[in-house]
Parts: structure tokens; C-alpha cells; sequence
């Protein structure tokens, strides 16, 4: 499982200039980027003969995916595949949210500010 990067262009491509009416082309360009990475990992899952993902990149704009229960440790592939699910969703939180930090304005009222309070930018 790779972890996706955060390349400069991706950055400079979806940075917001913080007018509100280029917000709504932001966003949408926001959901695609995420989509677009949903699609690629679910991808190398399954070329790795793995389970796709419970979550979706995008998904995590919305709420925060449950997981199901945790198997029984006797299971190990269970377990392998519970934990996996785990690390894939605390990566795809922590993605957004540097990406969050990294294309809105530091000034801007909402999203970025509220990570930054929480000392996540």
C-alpha cells in the first residue's frame, strides 16, 4: 500500500484563491483530485489480490467512514485486512487534511482555520 503523495503541482492545481465565487469550481476540482486517488488505490488493492477499501478519499468530506468490528485475533487474515482497512483510512484523513492546509488560504474562514486551531496545519 502506497502512501499518496502530495506532489507540488497537485498543490498549486487545486490551491483556492479565496474569492467565494471560484469556491464551487474549487470544490469541484477538490472531489475529482480525491476521486481520482479513490480510484487509483482501489486499483493496487486488487492488482495485490486485496479487498478494495471501505472508504473512498472523498467519502471523508462528508463524515468519518465506521469501520466493522474487529475480528476475533485467531483470524489472521481477518485481522491482517481489519488493520490494513485502519491504516488506509487514518492515511486518507491525514492526506486531506494536509491537503486542506497546503491549497486554502491561511486567512480562510472554515476548514483550514479549524485545522490549524486543532494544530493539524
Amino acid at each position: 500500500m502506497s502512501k499518496p503523495a502530495l506532489d507540488k503541482s497537485s498543490v498549486d492545481s487545486l490551491r483556492f484563491n479565496g474569492k467565494p465565487l471560484h469556491f464551487a469550481a474549487w470544490k469541484s476540482k477538490l472531489i475529482i483530485h480525491l476521486k481520482a486517488l479513490s480510484e487509483q488505490r482501489a486499483l493496487e488493492e486488487l492488482q495485490h489480490k486485496r479487498e478494495k477499501p471501505l472508504s473512498r478519499f472523498e467519502d471523508l468530506l462528508e463524515s468519518q467512514p465506521a469501520m466493522p468490528a474487529r475480528p476475533p485475533a485467531g483470524d489472521k487474515e481477518a485481522t491482517w485486512q481489519y488493520d490494513l482497512h485502519e491504516t488506509l483510512l487514518s492515511t486518507q484523513s491525514s492526506y486531506i487534511k494536509k491537503l486542506l492546509c497546503e491549497t486554502l488560504p491561511s486567512g480562510f474562514k472554515g476548514i483550514a482555520t479549524k485545522l490549524q486551531r486543532d494544530g493539524e496545519c
